[in-house]
């Protein structure tokens, strides 16, 4: 298996409390079982399994304690010592809990909302154990990857979620900072550059699809060119 990081979404929902101090305090979901899909730079679609065992697990529960909640995922994809102060908004406040058959949720605090860019969907940065062995969920779901030993590093506040409207900020009409909602409403898509992923909008995953197969045929041309001139040397 090999460790890699991961981005799992979800969205806010009624019920989202400001403190005096203007600090909001809420108690999400912010993942679930099932299947994830990523979109890879060659325009294909991977699906990985998360199965109840490993979400529910207690150690995976307990590693959402204490982490940073940000605006947008960071660069690198890890929130650590060094970076924590210039991206942090808030803190997860408790270990995530089981709150149905298939969604965790936590207790979070998030210190300055104004900072949030009008976003209120919730994307997990986490890191996981991959197993690359395809085959079929409970629910005869086919997938190509299993993920184990999830290990949350940070929660970010995201425009759009991959997982529908059930993980985001819990705030009611009368809560919302200007320019919550519209913000909120952009096609989101998850791509994978070498190592890394990234969340950008729909057109922009296309565009660089479309410049990562020109690359790899130029690339392709080149040494086939090379090929050809090595025979012709010799």
């Amino acid at each position: 298996m090999r460790k890699v990081q991961r981005y799992d979404s979800m969205q806010f929902v009624a019920g989202a409390v400001t403190t005096p101090e203007g600090f909001l305090l809420d108690s999400p979901i912010v993942a679930r079982t099932g299947i994830y899909t990523y979109l890879q730079p060659d325009g294909s679609v991977r699906r990985e399994y998360r199965p109840p065992d490993e979400v529910f697990a207690e150690d995976a529960l307990v590693s959402f304690k204490g982490k940073p909640i940000t605006v947008l995922h960071p660069k690198g994809g890890r929130v650590t010592a060094d970076t924590a102060h210039k991206v942090t908004i808030g803190t997860i406040m408790s270990p995530a809990y089981r709150k149905n058959d298939t969604d965790v949720a936590c207790d979070i605090i998030i210190h300055s909302p104004q900072e949030t860019k009008g976003f209120r969907e919730l994307s997990v940065g986490y890191s996981v154990e991959l197993e690359e062995t395809p085959g079929l969920t409970p629910d005869g779901e086919p997938y190509d990857a299993v993920q184990h030993l999830i290990r949350c590093n940070h929660l970010a506040v995201v425009p759009s979620a991959r997982a529908g409207r059930k993980a985001r900020l819990n705030l009611d009409g009368n809560e919302v900072l200007d320019g919550f909602e519209s913000e909120g409403n952009k096609n989101m898509v998850k791509i994978r550059i070498d190592s890394n992923e990234f969340e950008v909008e729909q057109a922009v995953a296309n565009h660089i699809t479309a410049l990562t197969n020109k690359c790899d045929a130029a690339n392709a041309k080149a040494d086939a060119a090379e090929t050809k001139f090595t025979q012709v040397k010799a």
